[in-house]
């Protein structure tokens, strides 16, 4: 119950007392947590309220990550028995889930450090069943440092996004039969590859900050009387802090 509980230093405390290792600076909103073994949450860490955690051996945030709200975290508990690692969400530093978004831990789940799984609706399954053996099988997705899935993908088991690389929308990215997948921008379903990234020191991919707090409105200009359009116009840049 005390994961019901509002963010608080006191909630932080009362989890340490029950094992969990929980920073002071981390921020817990009210979920619902059901058989979470252990919580390993870094400082200014940031869960959302009304997510749901079931069947966890592990979740562990760096220092930085974030989750926003609606988000179904859970696992089959019946893999843990065969491997001491499975089910486990492990997001790095500055890792970030926004919000509606369904991440099946049964296996193992990575998110290194400053990438993210963005937008909505994005599934991410941890495992499988062979029909040729009839056997169920867990095993790990890894989303590689400094990469993004966008909205409304689809994520299987053996998948692997590589670093500075990003999965564009609706795409589904199943285990790649190249042993080192080339960082890129990736989409389609399967998921192909369909270019490298630009190197841009301004870009996403090699930002200092973990939020993204710059603002833009892209919007077509109005039609002029004659009926001709003046093409598209930029808002005025804005610039603000969650």
């Amino acid at each position: 119950m005390v994961w019901l509980l509002p963010g608080s230093a006191l909630k932080n405390k009362v989890l340490r007392i029950f094992g969990h290792d929980i920073s002071p600076t981390a921020h817990i909103g009210p979920v619902l947590a059901l058989n979470v073994g252990r919580a390993v949450i870094g400082r200014d860490a940031t869960i959302a309220a009304l997510n749901v955690f079931r069947s966890l051996r592990l979740l562990e945030m760096g220092d930085g990550a974030t989750m926003g709200s609606f988000n179904t975290i859970s696992a089959h508990p019946a893999y843990q028995a065969l491997h001491p690692e499975m089910g486990s969400l492990i997001m790095g530093e500055g890792a970030a889930i926004t919000s509606r978004h369904f991440v099946d831990c049964s296996g193992i789940v990575r998110i290194g450090d400053m990438s993210a799984v963005a937008g909505q609706r994005t599934t991410i399954l941890s495992h499988e069943i062979d029909i040729t053996l009839n056997v169920q099988s867990a095993g790990q997705v890894l989303i590689d440092e400094r990469s993004a899935v966008l909205t409304n993908c689809l994520v299987l088991k053996g998948a692997v996004l590589p670093p500075h690389s990003l999965l564009i929308a609706n795409s589904a990215l199943i285990k790649s039969r190249a042993l080192n997948p080339a960082p890129g921008i990736y989409g389609g379903s399967p998921a192909q590859f369909i270019r490298s990234n630009p190197a841009d020191a301004e870009s996403w991919f090699e930002r200092k900050e973990i939020a993204t707090t710059e603002l833009r409105i892209d919007l077509p200009r109005r039609a002029h009387s004659n009926g001709r359009s003046s093409g598209h116009r930029h808002s005025r840049i804005s610039t603000f802090r969650q």
